[in-house]
């Protein structure tokens, strides 16, 4: 088992729950299994609402919009953080998730909020990984891997 840490900062009335808890730490272990990263990580979830979000956005992309994420990752891929010794966690980056925007997308798309900010968070940690969707063929693998993780989540609570 993997000595990952993730630091959940919840600056929005929604409350985190253990099940999600459970989920994101679930998956971030799958992620690192399946590109076999041996390194232990640390990382920031904060939850933010629409105006919190677009001043960050505004701030660091020069875009004045509300988005659903926002992730600062530390390196820039996942082969320099292969390079370290797993000796003691490496901190992957930050991730900022927007709870009003992930009520709107889960309703549209009949997901939970639990599910969708899951979803999020595991389409956040790939980006701190290094993976984009710029252009369609990166789109495409990086769609694919977040299914794959998010369909194994929800595997594994259902074992519970």
């Amino acid at each position: 088992m993997k000595r990952n840490n993730i630091e959940f900062n919840n600056f929005n009335s929604n409350l985190i729950s253990s099940k999600l808890v459970d989920q994101v730490y679930n998956a971030l272990e799958f992620i690192q299994d399946l590109e076999e990263i041996d390194v232990p990580f640390e990382l920031t979830i904060t939850f933010l609402n629409d105006k919190a979000i677009q001043n960050l956005n505004r701030e660091y992309r020069n875009i004045n919009k509300v988005t659903d994420v926002l992730s600062f990752p530390v390196f820039e891929n996942k082969n320099t953080i292969k390079s370290f010794d797993n000796s003691y966690p490496i901190l992957l980056g930050d991730i900022f998730l927007n709870v009003n925007q992930a009520t709107k997308q889960a309703q549209e798309i009949g997901n939970t909020l639990e599910e969708e900010l899951l979803y999020l968070t595991i389409h956040s940690i790939l980006h701190l990984l290094g993976y984009d969707h710029l252009n369609e063929a990166n789109k495409k693998e990086m769609r694919t891997i977040e299914k794959k993780i998010f369909k194994r989540s929800k595997k594994l609570e259902n074992r519970e």
